[in-house]
């Protein structure tokens, strides 16, 4: 999908994502950065969106003059993942919360958030190329084997594809 509405870059506070960031600030296009706040536990640390990570990202945003979000998504990983997991393993299976957070959360939730804002399409980090065909958009390695990541998006539909966009 192309068009010149806005597009959301979904932040980590980490390198890749600030640098596709930076690169669609530098087209021009309007640009903003989304992150989520998927849990908040006393004396619980996140591996993953900490709050060090969260201002790593707003500063990038800031220094890009960009404007940056944080979703609250404690409640979508609660439901999709905790308690997938929960129920999961009380019935004796070993779920994997991290496929279950990119697919429901990280990728479903967040993309539907960057449209309800007015996006037009999303953009990530992530090492992986696409490829239009008369079928649709078609999600290839990244063209630096070892920096390749499409198989942490391998579950995206067509749909989700088509609005995505990758360094």
């Amino acid at each position: 999908m192309t068009s010149d509405g806005p597009i959301a870059v979904a932040m980590s506070g980490g390198v890749d994502s600030s640098v596709a960031a930076a690169m669609l600030a530098d087209t021009g296009r309007p640009v903003f950065g989304l992150m989520l706040r998927l849990w908040a536990a006393p004396g619980v640390a996140n591996r993953c969106c900490s709050p060090a990570d969260v201002e790593r990202a707003r500063r990038v945003a800031g220094d890009l003059g960009i404007p940056f979000y944080v979703l609250d998504a404690q409640e979508s990983f609660r439901a999709s993942v905790v308690r997938v997991f929960v129920d999961g393993y009380t019935h004796g299976l070993t779920p994997n919360p991290c496929i279950e957070c990119n697919r429901q959360v990280r990728w479903s939730y967040l993309l539907r958030s960057a449209l309800a804002l007015g996006a037009v399409q999303m953009a990530t980090g992530h090492y992986a190329r696409l490829e239009v065909s008369l079928e649709g958009p078609v999600l290839r390695r990244a063209a630096d084997q070892d920096k390749d990541q499409s198989y942490v998006l391998g579950m995206l539909s067509a749909e989700e594809l088509s609005r995505s966009l990758f360094p």
